[in-house]
């Protein structure tokens, strides 16, 4: 809305407009470097912070670590107040919001936080010529997940605009044109600043040297990936042309180690592949042998088993022969077994016969005997009882 009431006031009031690019670096407590490339436009009644670019950053090694090798996630953040960000989440440090001094209106954000090259310009309203310093705290911030960021980092000093610095707006009545002066500040800092990048960047040359002719594979390694992205960024900022001349030379030598890496590899993925197919084909072959193999052990097998068989029921055969012979032999001599026994019970029988037939005729010849004796002893008894009554008789008187 407020992109929208400056532009209907540039189309109906008469002004000269001025616009300043800035480049500023910021350091950070942990030893970071944010540089900022940013657009400073002054019309009289606003003045507009225009971050078109993301900042580049030359993180240290607690925010390398951090974000470990993922640059991208990497966010330059400033607030315009404290709290109530929405659904979004802030963790880490507690940000501090805008210093806006007095006579200067701001409207705050919906979101309440400017994510710096993403979100649109920072604009203030009122007596711009005659305000004291803009002092806008940097943060860097890294994108977690889906409304969750982590502040890893907080400036040392804010980000300073100094409006009463800026050229001061000169109407023209009745004329409907804009003026704009682009003016490019270069201070003592950004001096030291391009400097300090041209220092960076040789030994960053150095040492991607090295690193680069270490590497065997791709990816490339964490170290040297980050050291290619910091000479991008360098040569976007270093305006000697011979060290650019010698980055670009630096950064086509690992796009072509990058390829050469890379049809190596595809070159040792197509061997390999070859390899793995002419492993899978020998060991197809040796399956099948192994299987024929087999086959050819179970067919032995099987013909053993019907030899085995085989002579299985020919001893069979046999047993049940000299069984039944065995049988016969033995019923034979049990038959034998049987006579015998039979013969001698009928021998026993018969001297049992004889026996009792012997008994029998002494046992009637006894019974004779002893019927004789029995009856002459019978006699003799009645002889003599005979005789005493004779005698008897004898003695008695005579009538």
């Amino acid at each position: 809305m407020r992109l929208i009431i400056a532009l209907l006031t540039s189309v109906c009031v008469s002004f000269t407009s001025f616009s300043k690019e800035v480049k500023d670096t910021i350091r950070t407590s942990h030893n970071d470097k944010i540089i900022l490339t940013y657009n400073v436009t002054n019309d009289g009644n606003t003045l507009s912070i225009d971050i078109g670019s993301r900042p580049r950053i030359i993180p240290s090694e607690n925010l390398k670590q951090a974000c470990k090798g993922e640059y991208d996630k990497l966010k330059v953040v400033a607030f315009d107040r404290i709290g109530d960000f929405g659904k979004v989440k802030w963790k880490g440090t507690v940000p501090k919001a805008l210093m806006i001094p007095a006579g200067l209106n701001y409207d705050e954000t919906s979101e309440g936080y400017y994510i710096l090259g993403e979100s649109q310009p920072i604009t203030f309203s009122g007596n711009i010529h005659n305000a004291e310093d803009i002092k806008i705290p940097l943060y860097i911030a890294i994108y977690e997940k889906k409304q969750n960021y982590k502040i890893v980092a907080a400036s040392q000093t804010p980000l300073t605009v100094k409006p009463k610095k800026l050229p001061t707006s000169n109407a023209q009545g009745g004329q409907r044109n804009t003026e704009i002066e682009r003016v490019t500040i270069h201070s003592s800092e950004e001096v030291e600043t391009d400097n300090s990048d041209i220092t960076s960047a040789l030994s960053s040359i150095e040492l991607v040297k090295a690193l680069l002719s270490r590497e065997t594979a791709v990816p490339f390694s964490q170290t040297l990936q980050m050291e290619i992205y910091n000479l991008r960024n360098l040569k976007n900022t270093i305006k000697e042309q011979e060290i650019v001349d010698r980055i670009n030379e630096l950064l086509l030598q690992c796009t072509e180690k990058e390829q050469t890496l890379k049809e190596a590899e595809s070159s040792a993925a197509l061997a390999a592949k070859a390899e793995e197919k002419a492993l899978i084909e020998q060991q197809r072959q040796e399956a099948e042998a192994q299987q024929q193999a087999a086959e050819e052990k179970a067919r032995e097998e099987e013909e053993k088993q019907q030899k085995r068989t085989f002579w299985m029921i020919i001893g069979g055969v046999l047993l049940a022969i000299l069984a039944f012979i065995g049988n016969a032999i033995f019923k034979h001599f049990r038959d034998l077994n049987n006579q015998k026994s039979i013969m001698q019970m009928q021998e026993s029988l018969a001297q049992q016969a004889a026996h009792e037939a012997t008994r029998r005729s002494r046992e009637v010849i006894y019974n004779k005997a002893h019927k004789a004796v029995n009856k002459g002893r019978g006699k003799l008894r009645d002889t003599v009882q005979n005789t005493d009554k004779s005698k008897k008789n004898n003695k008695r008187p005579s009538i």
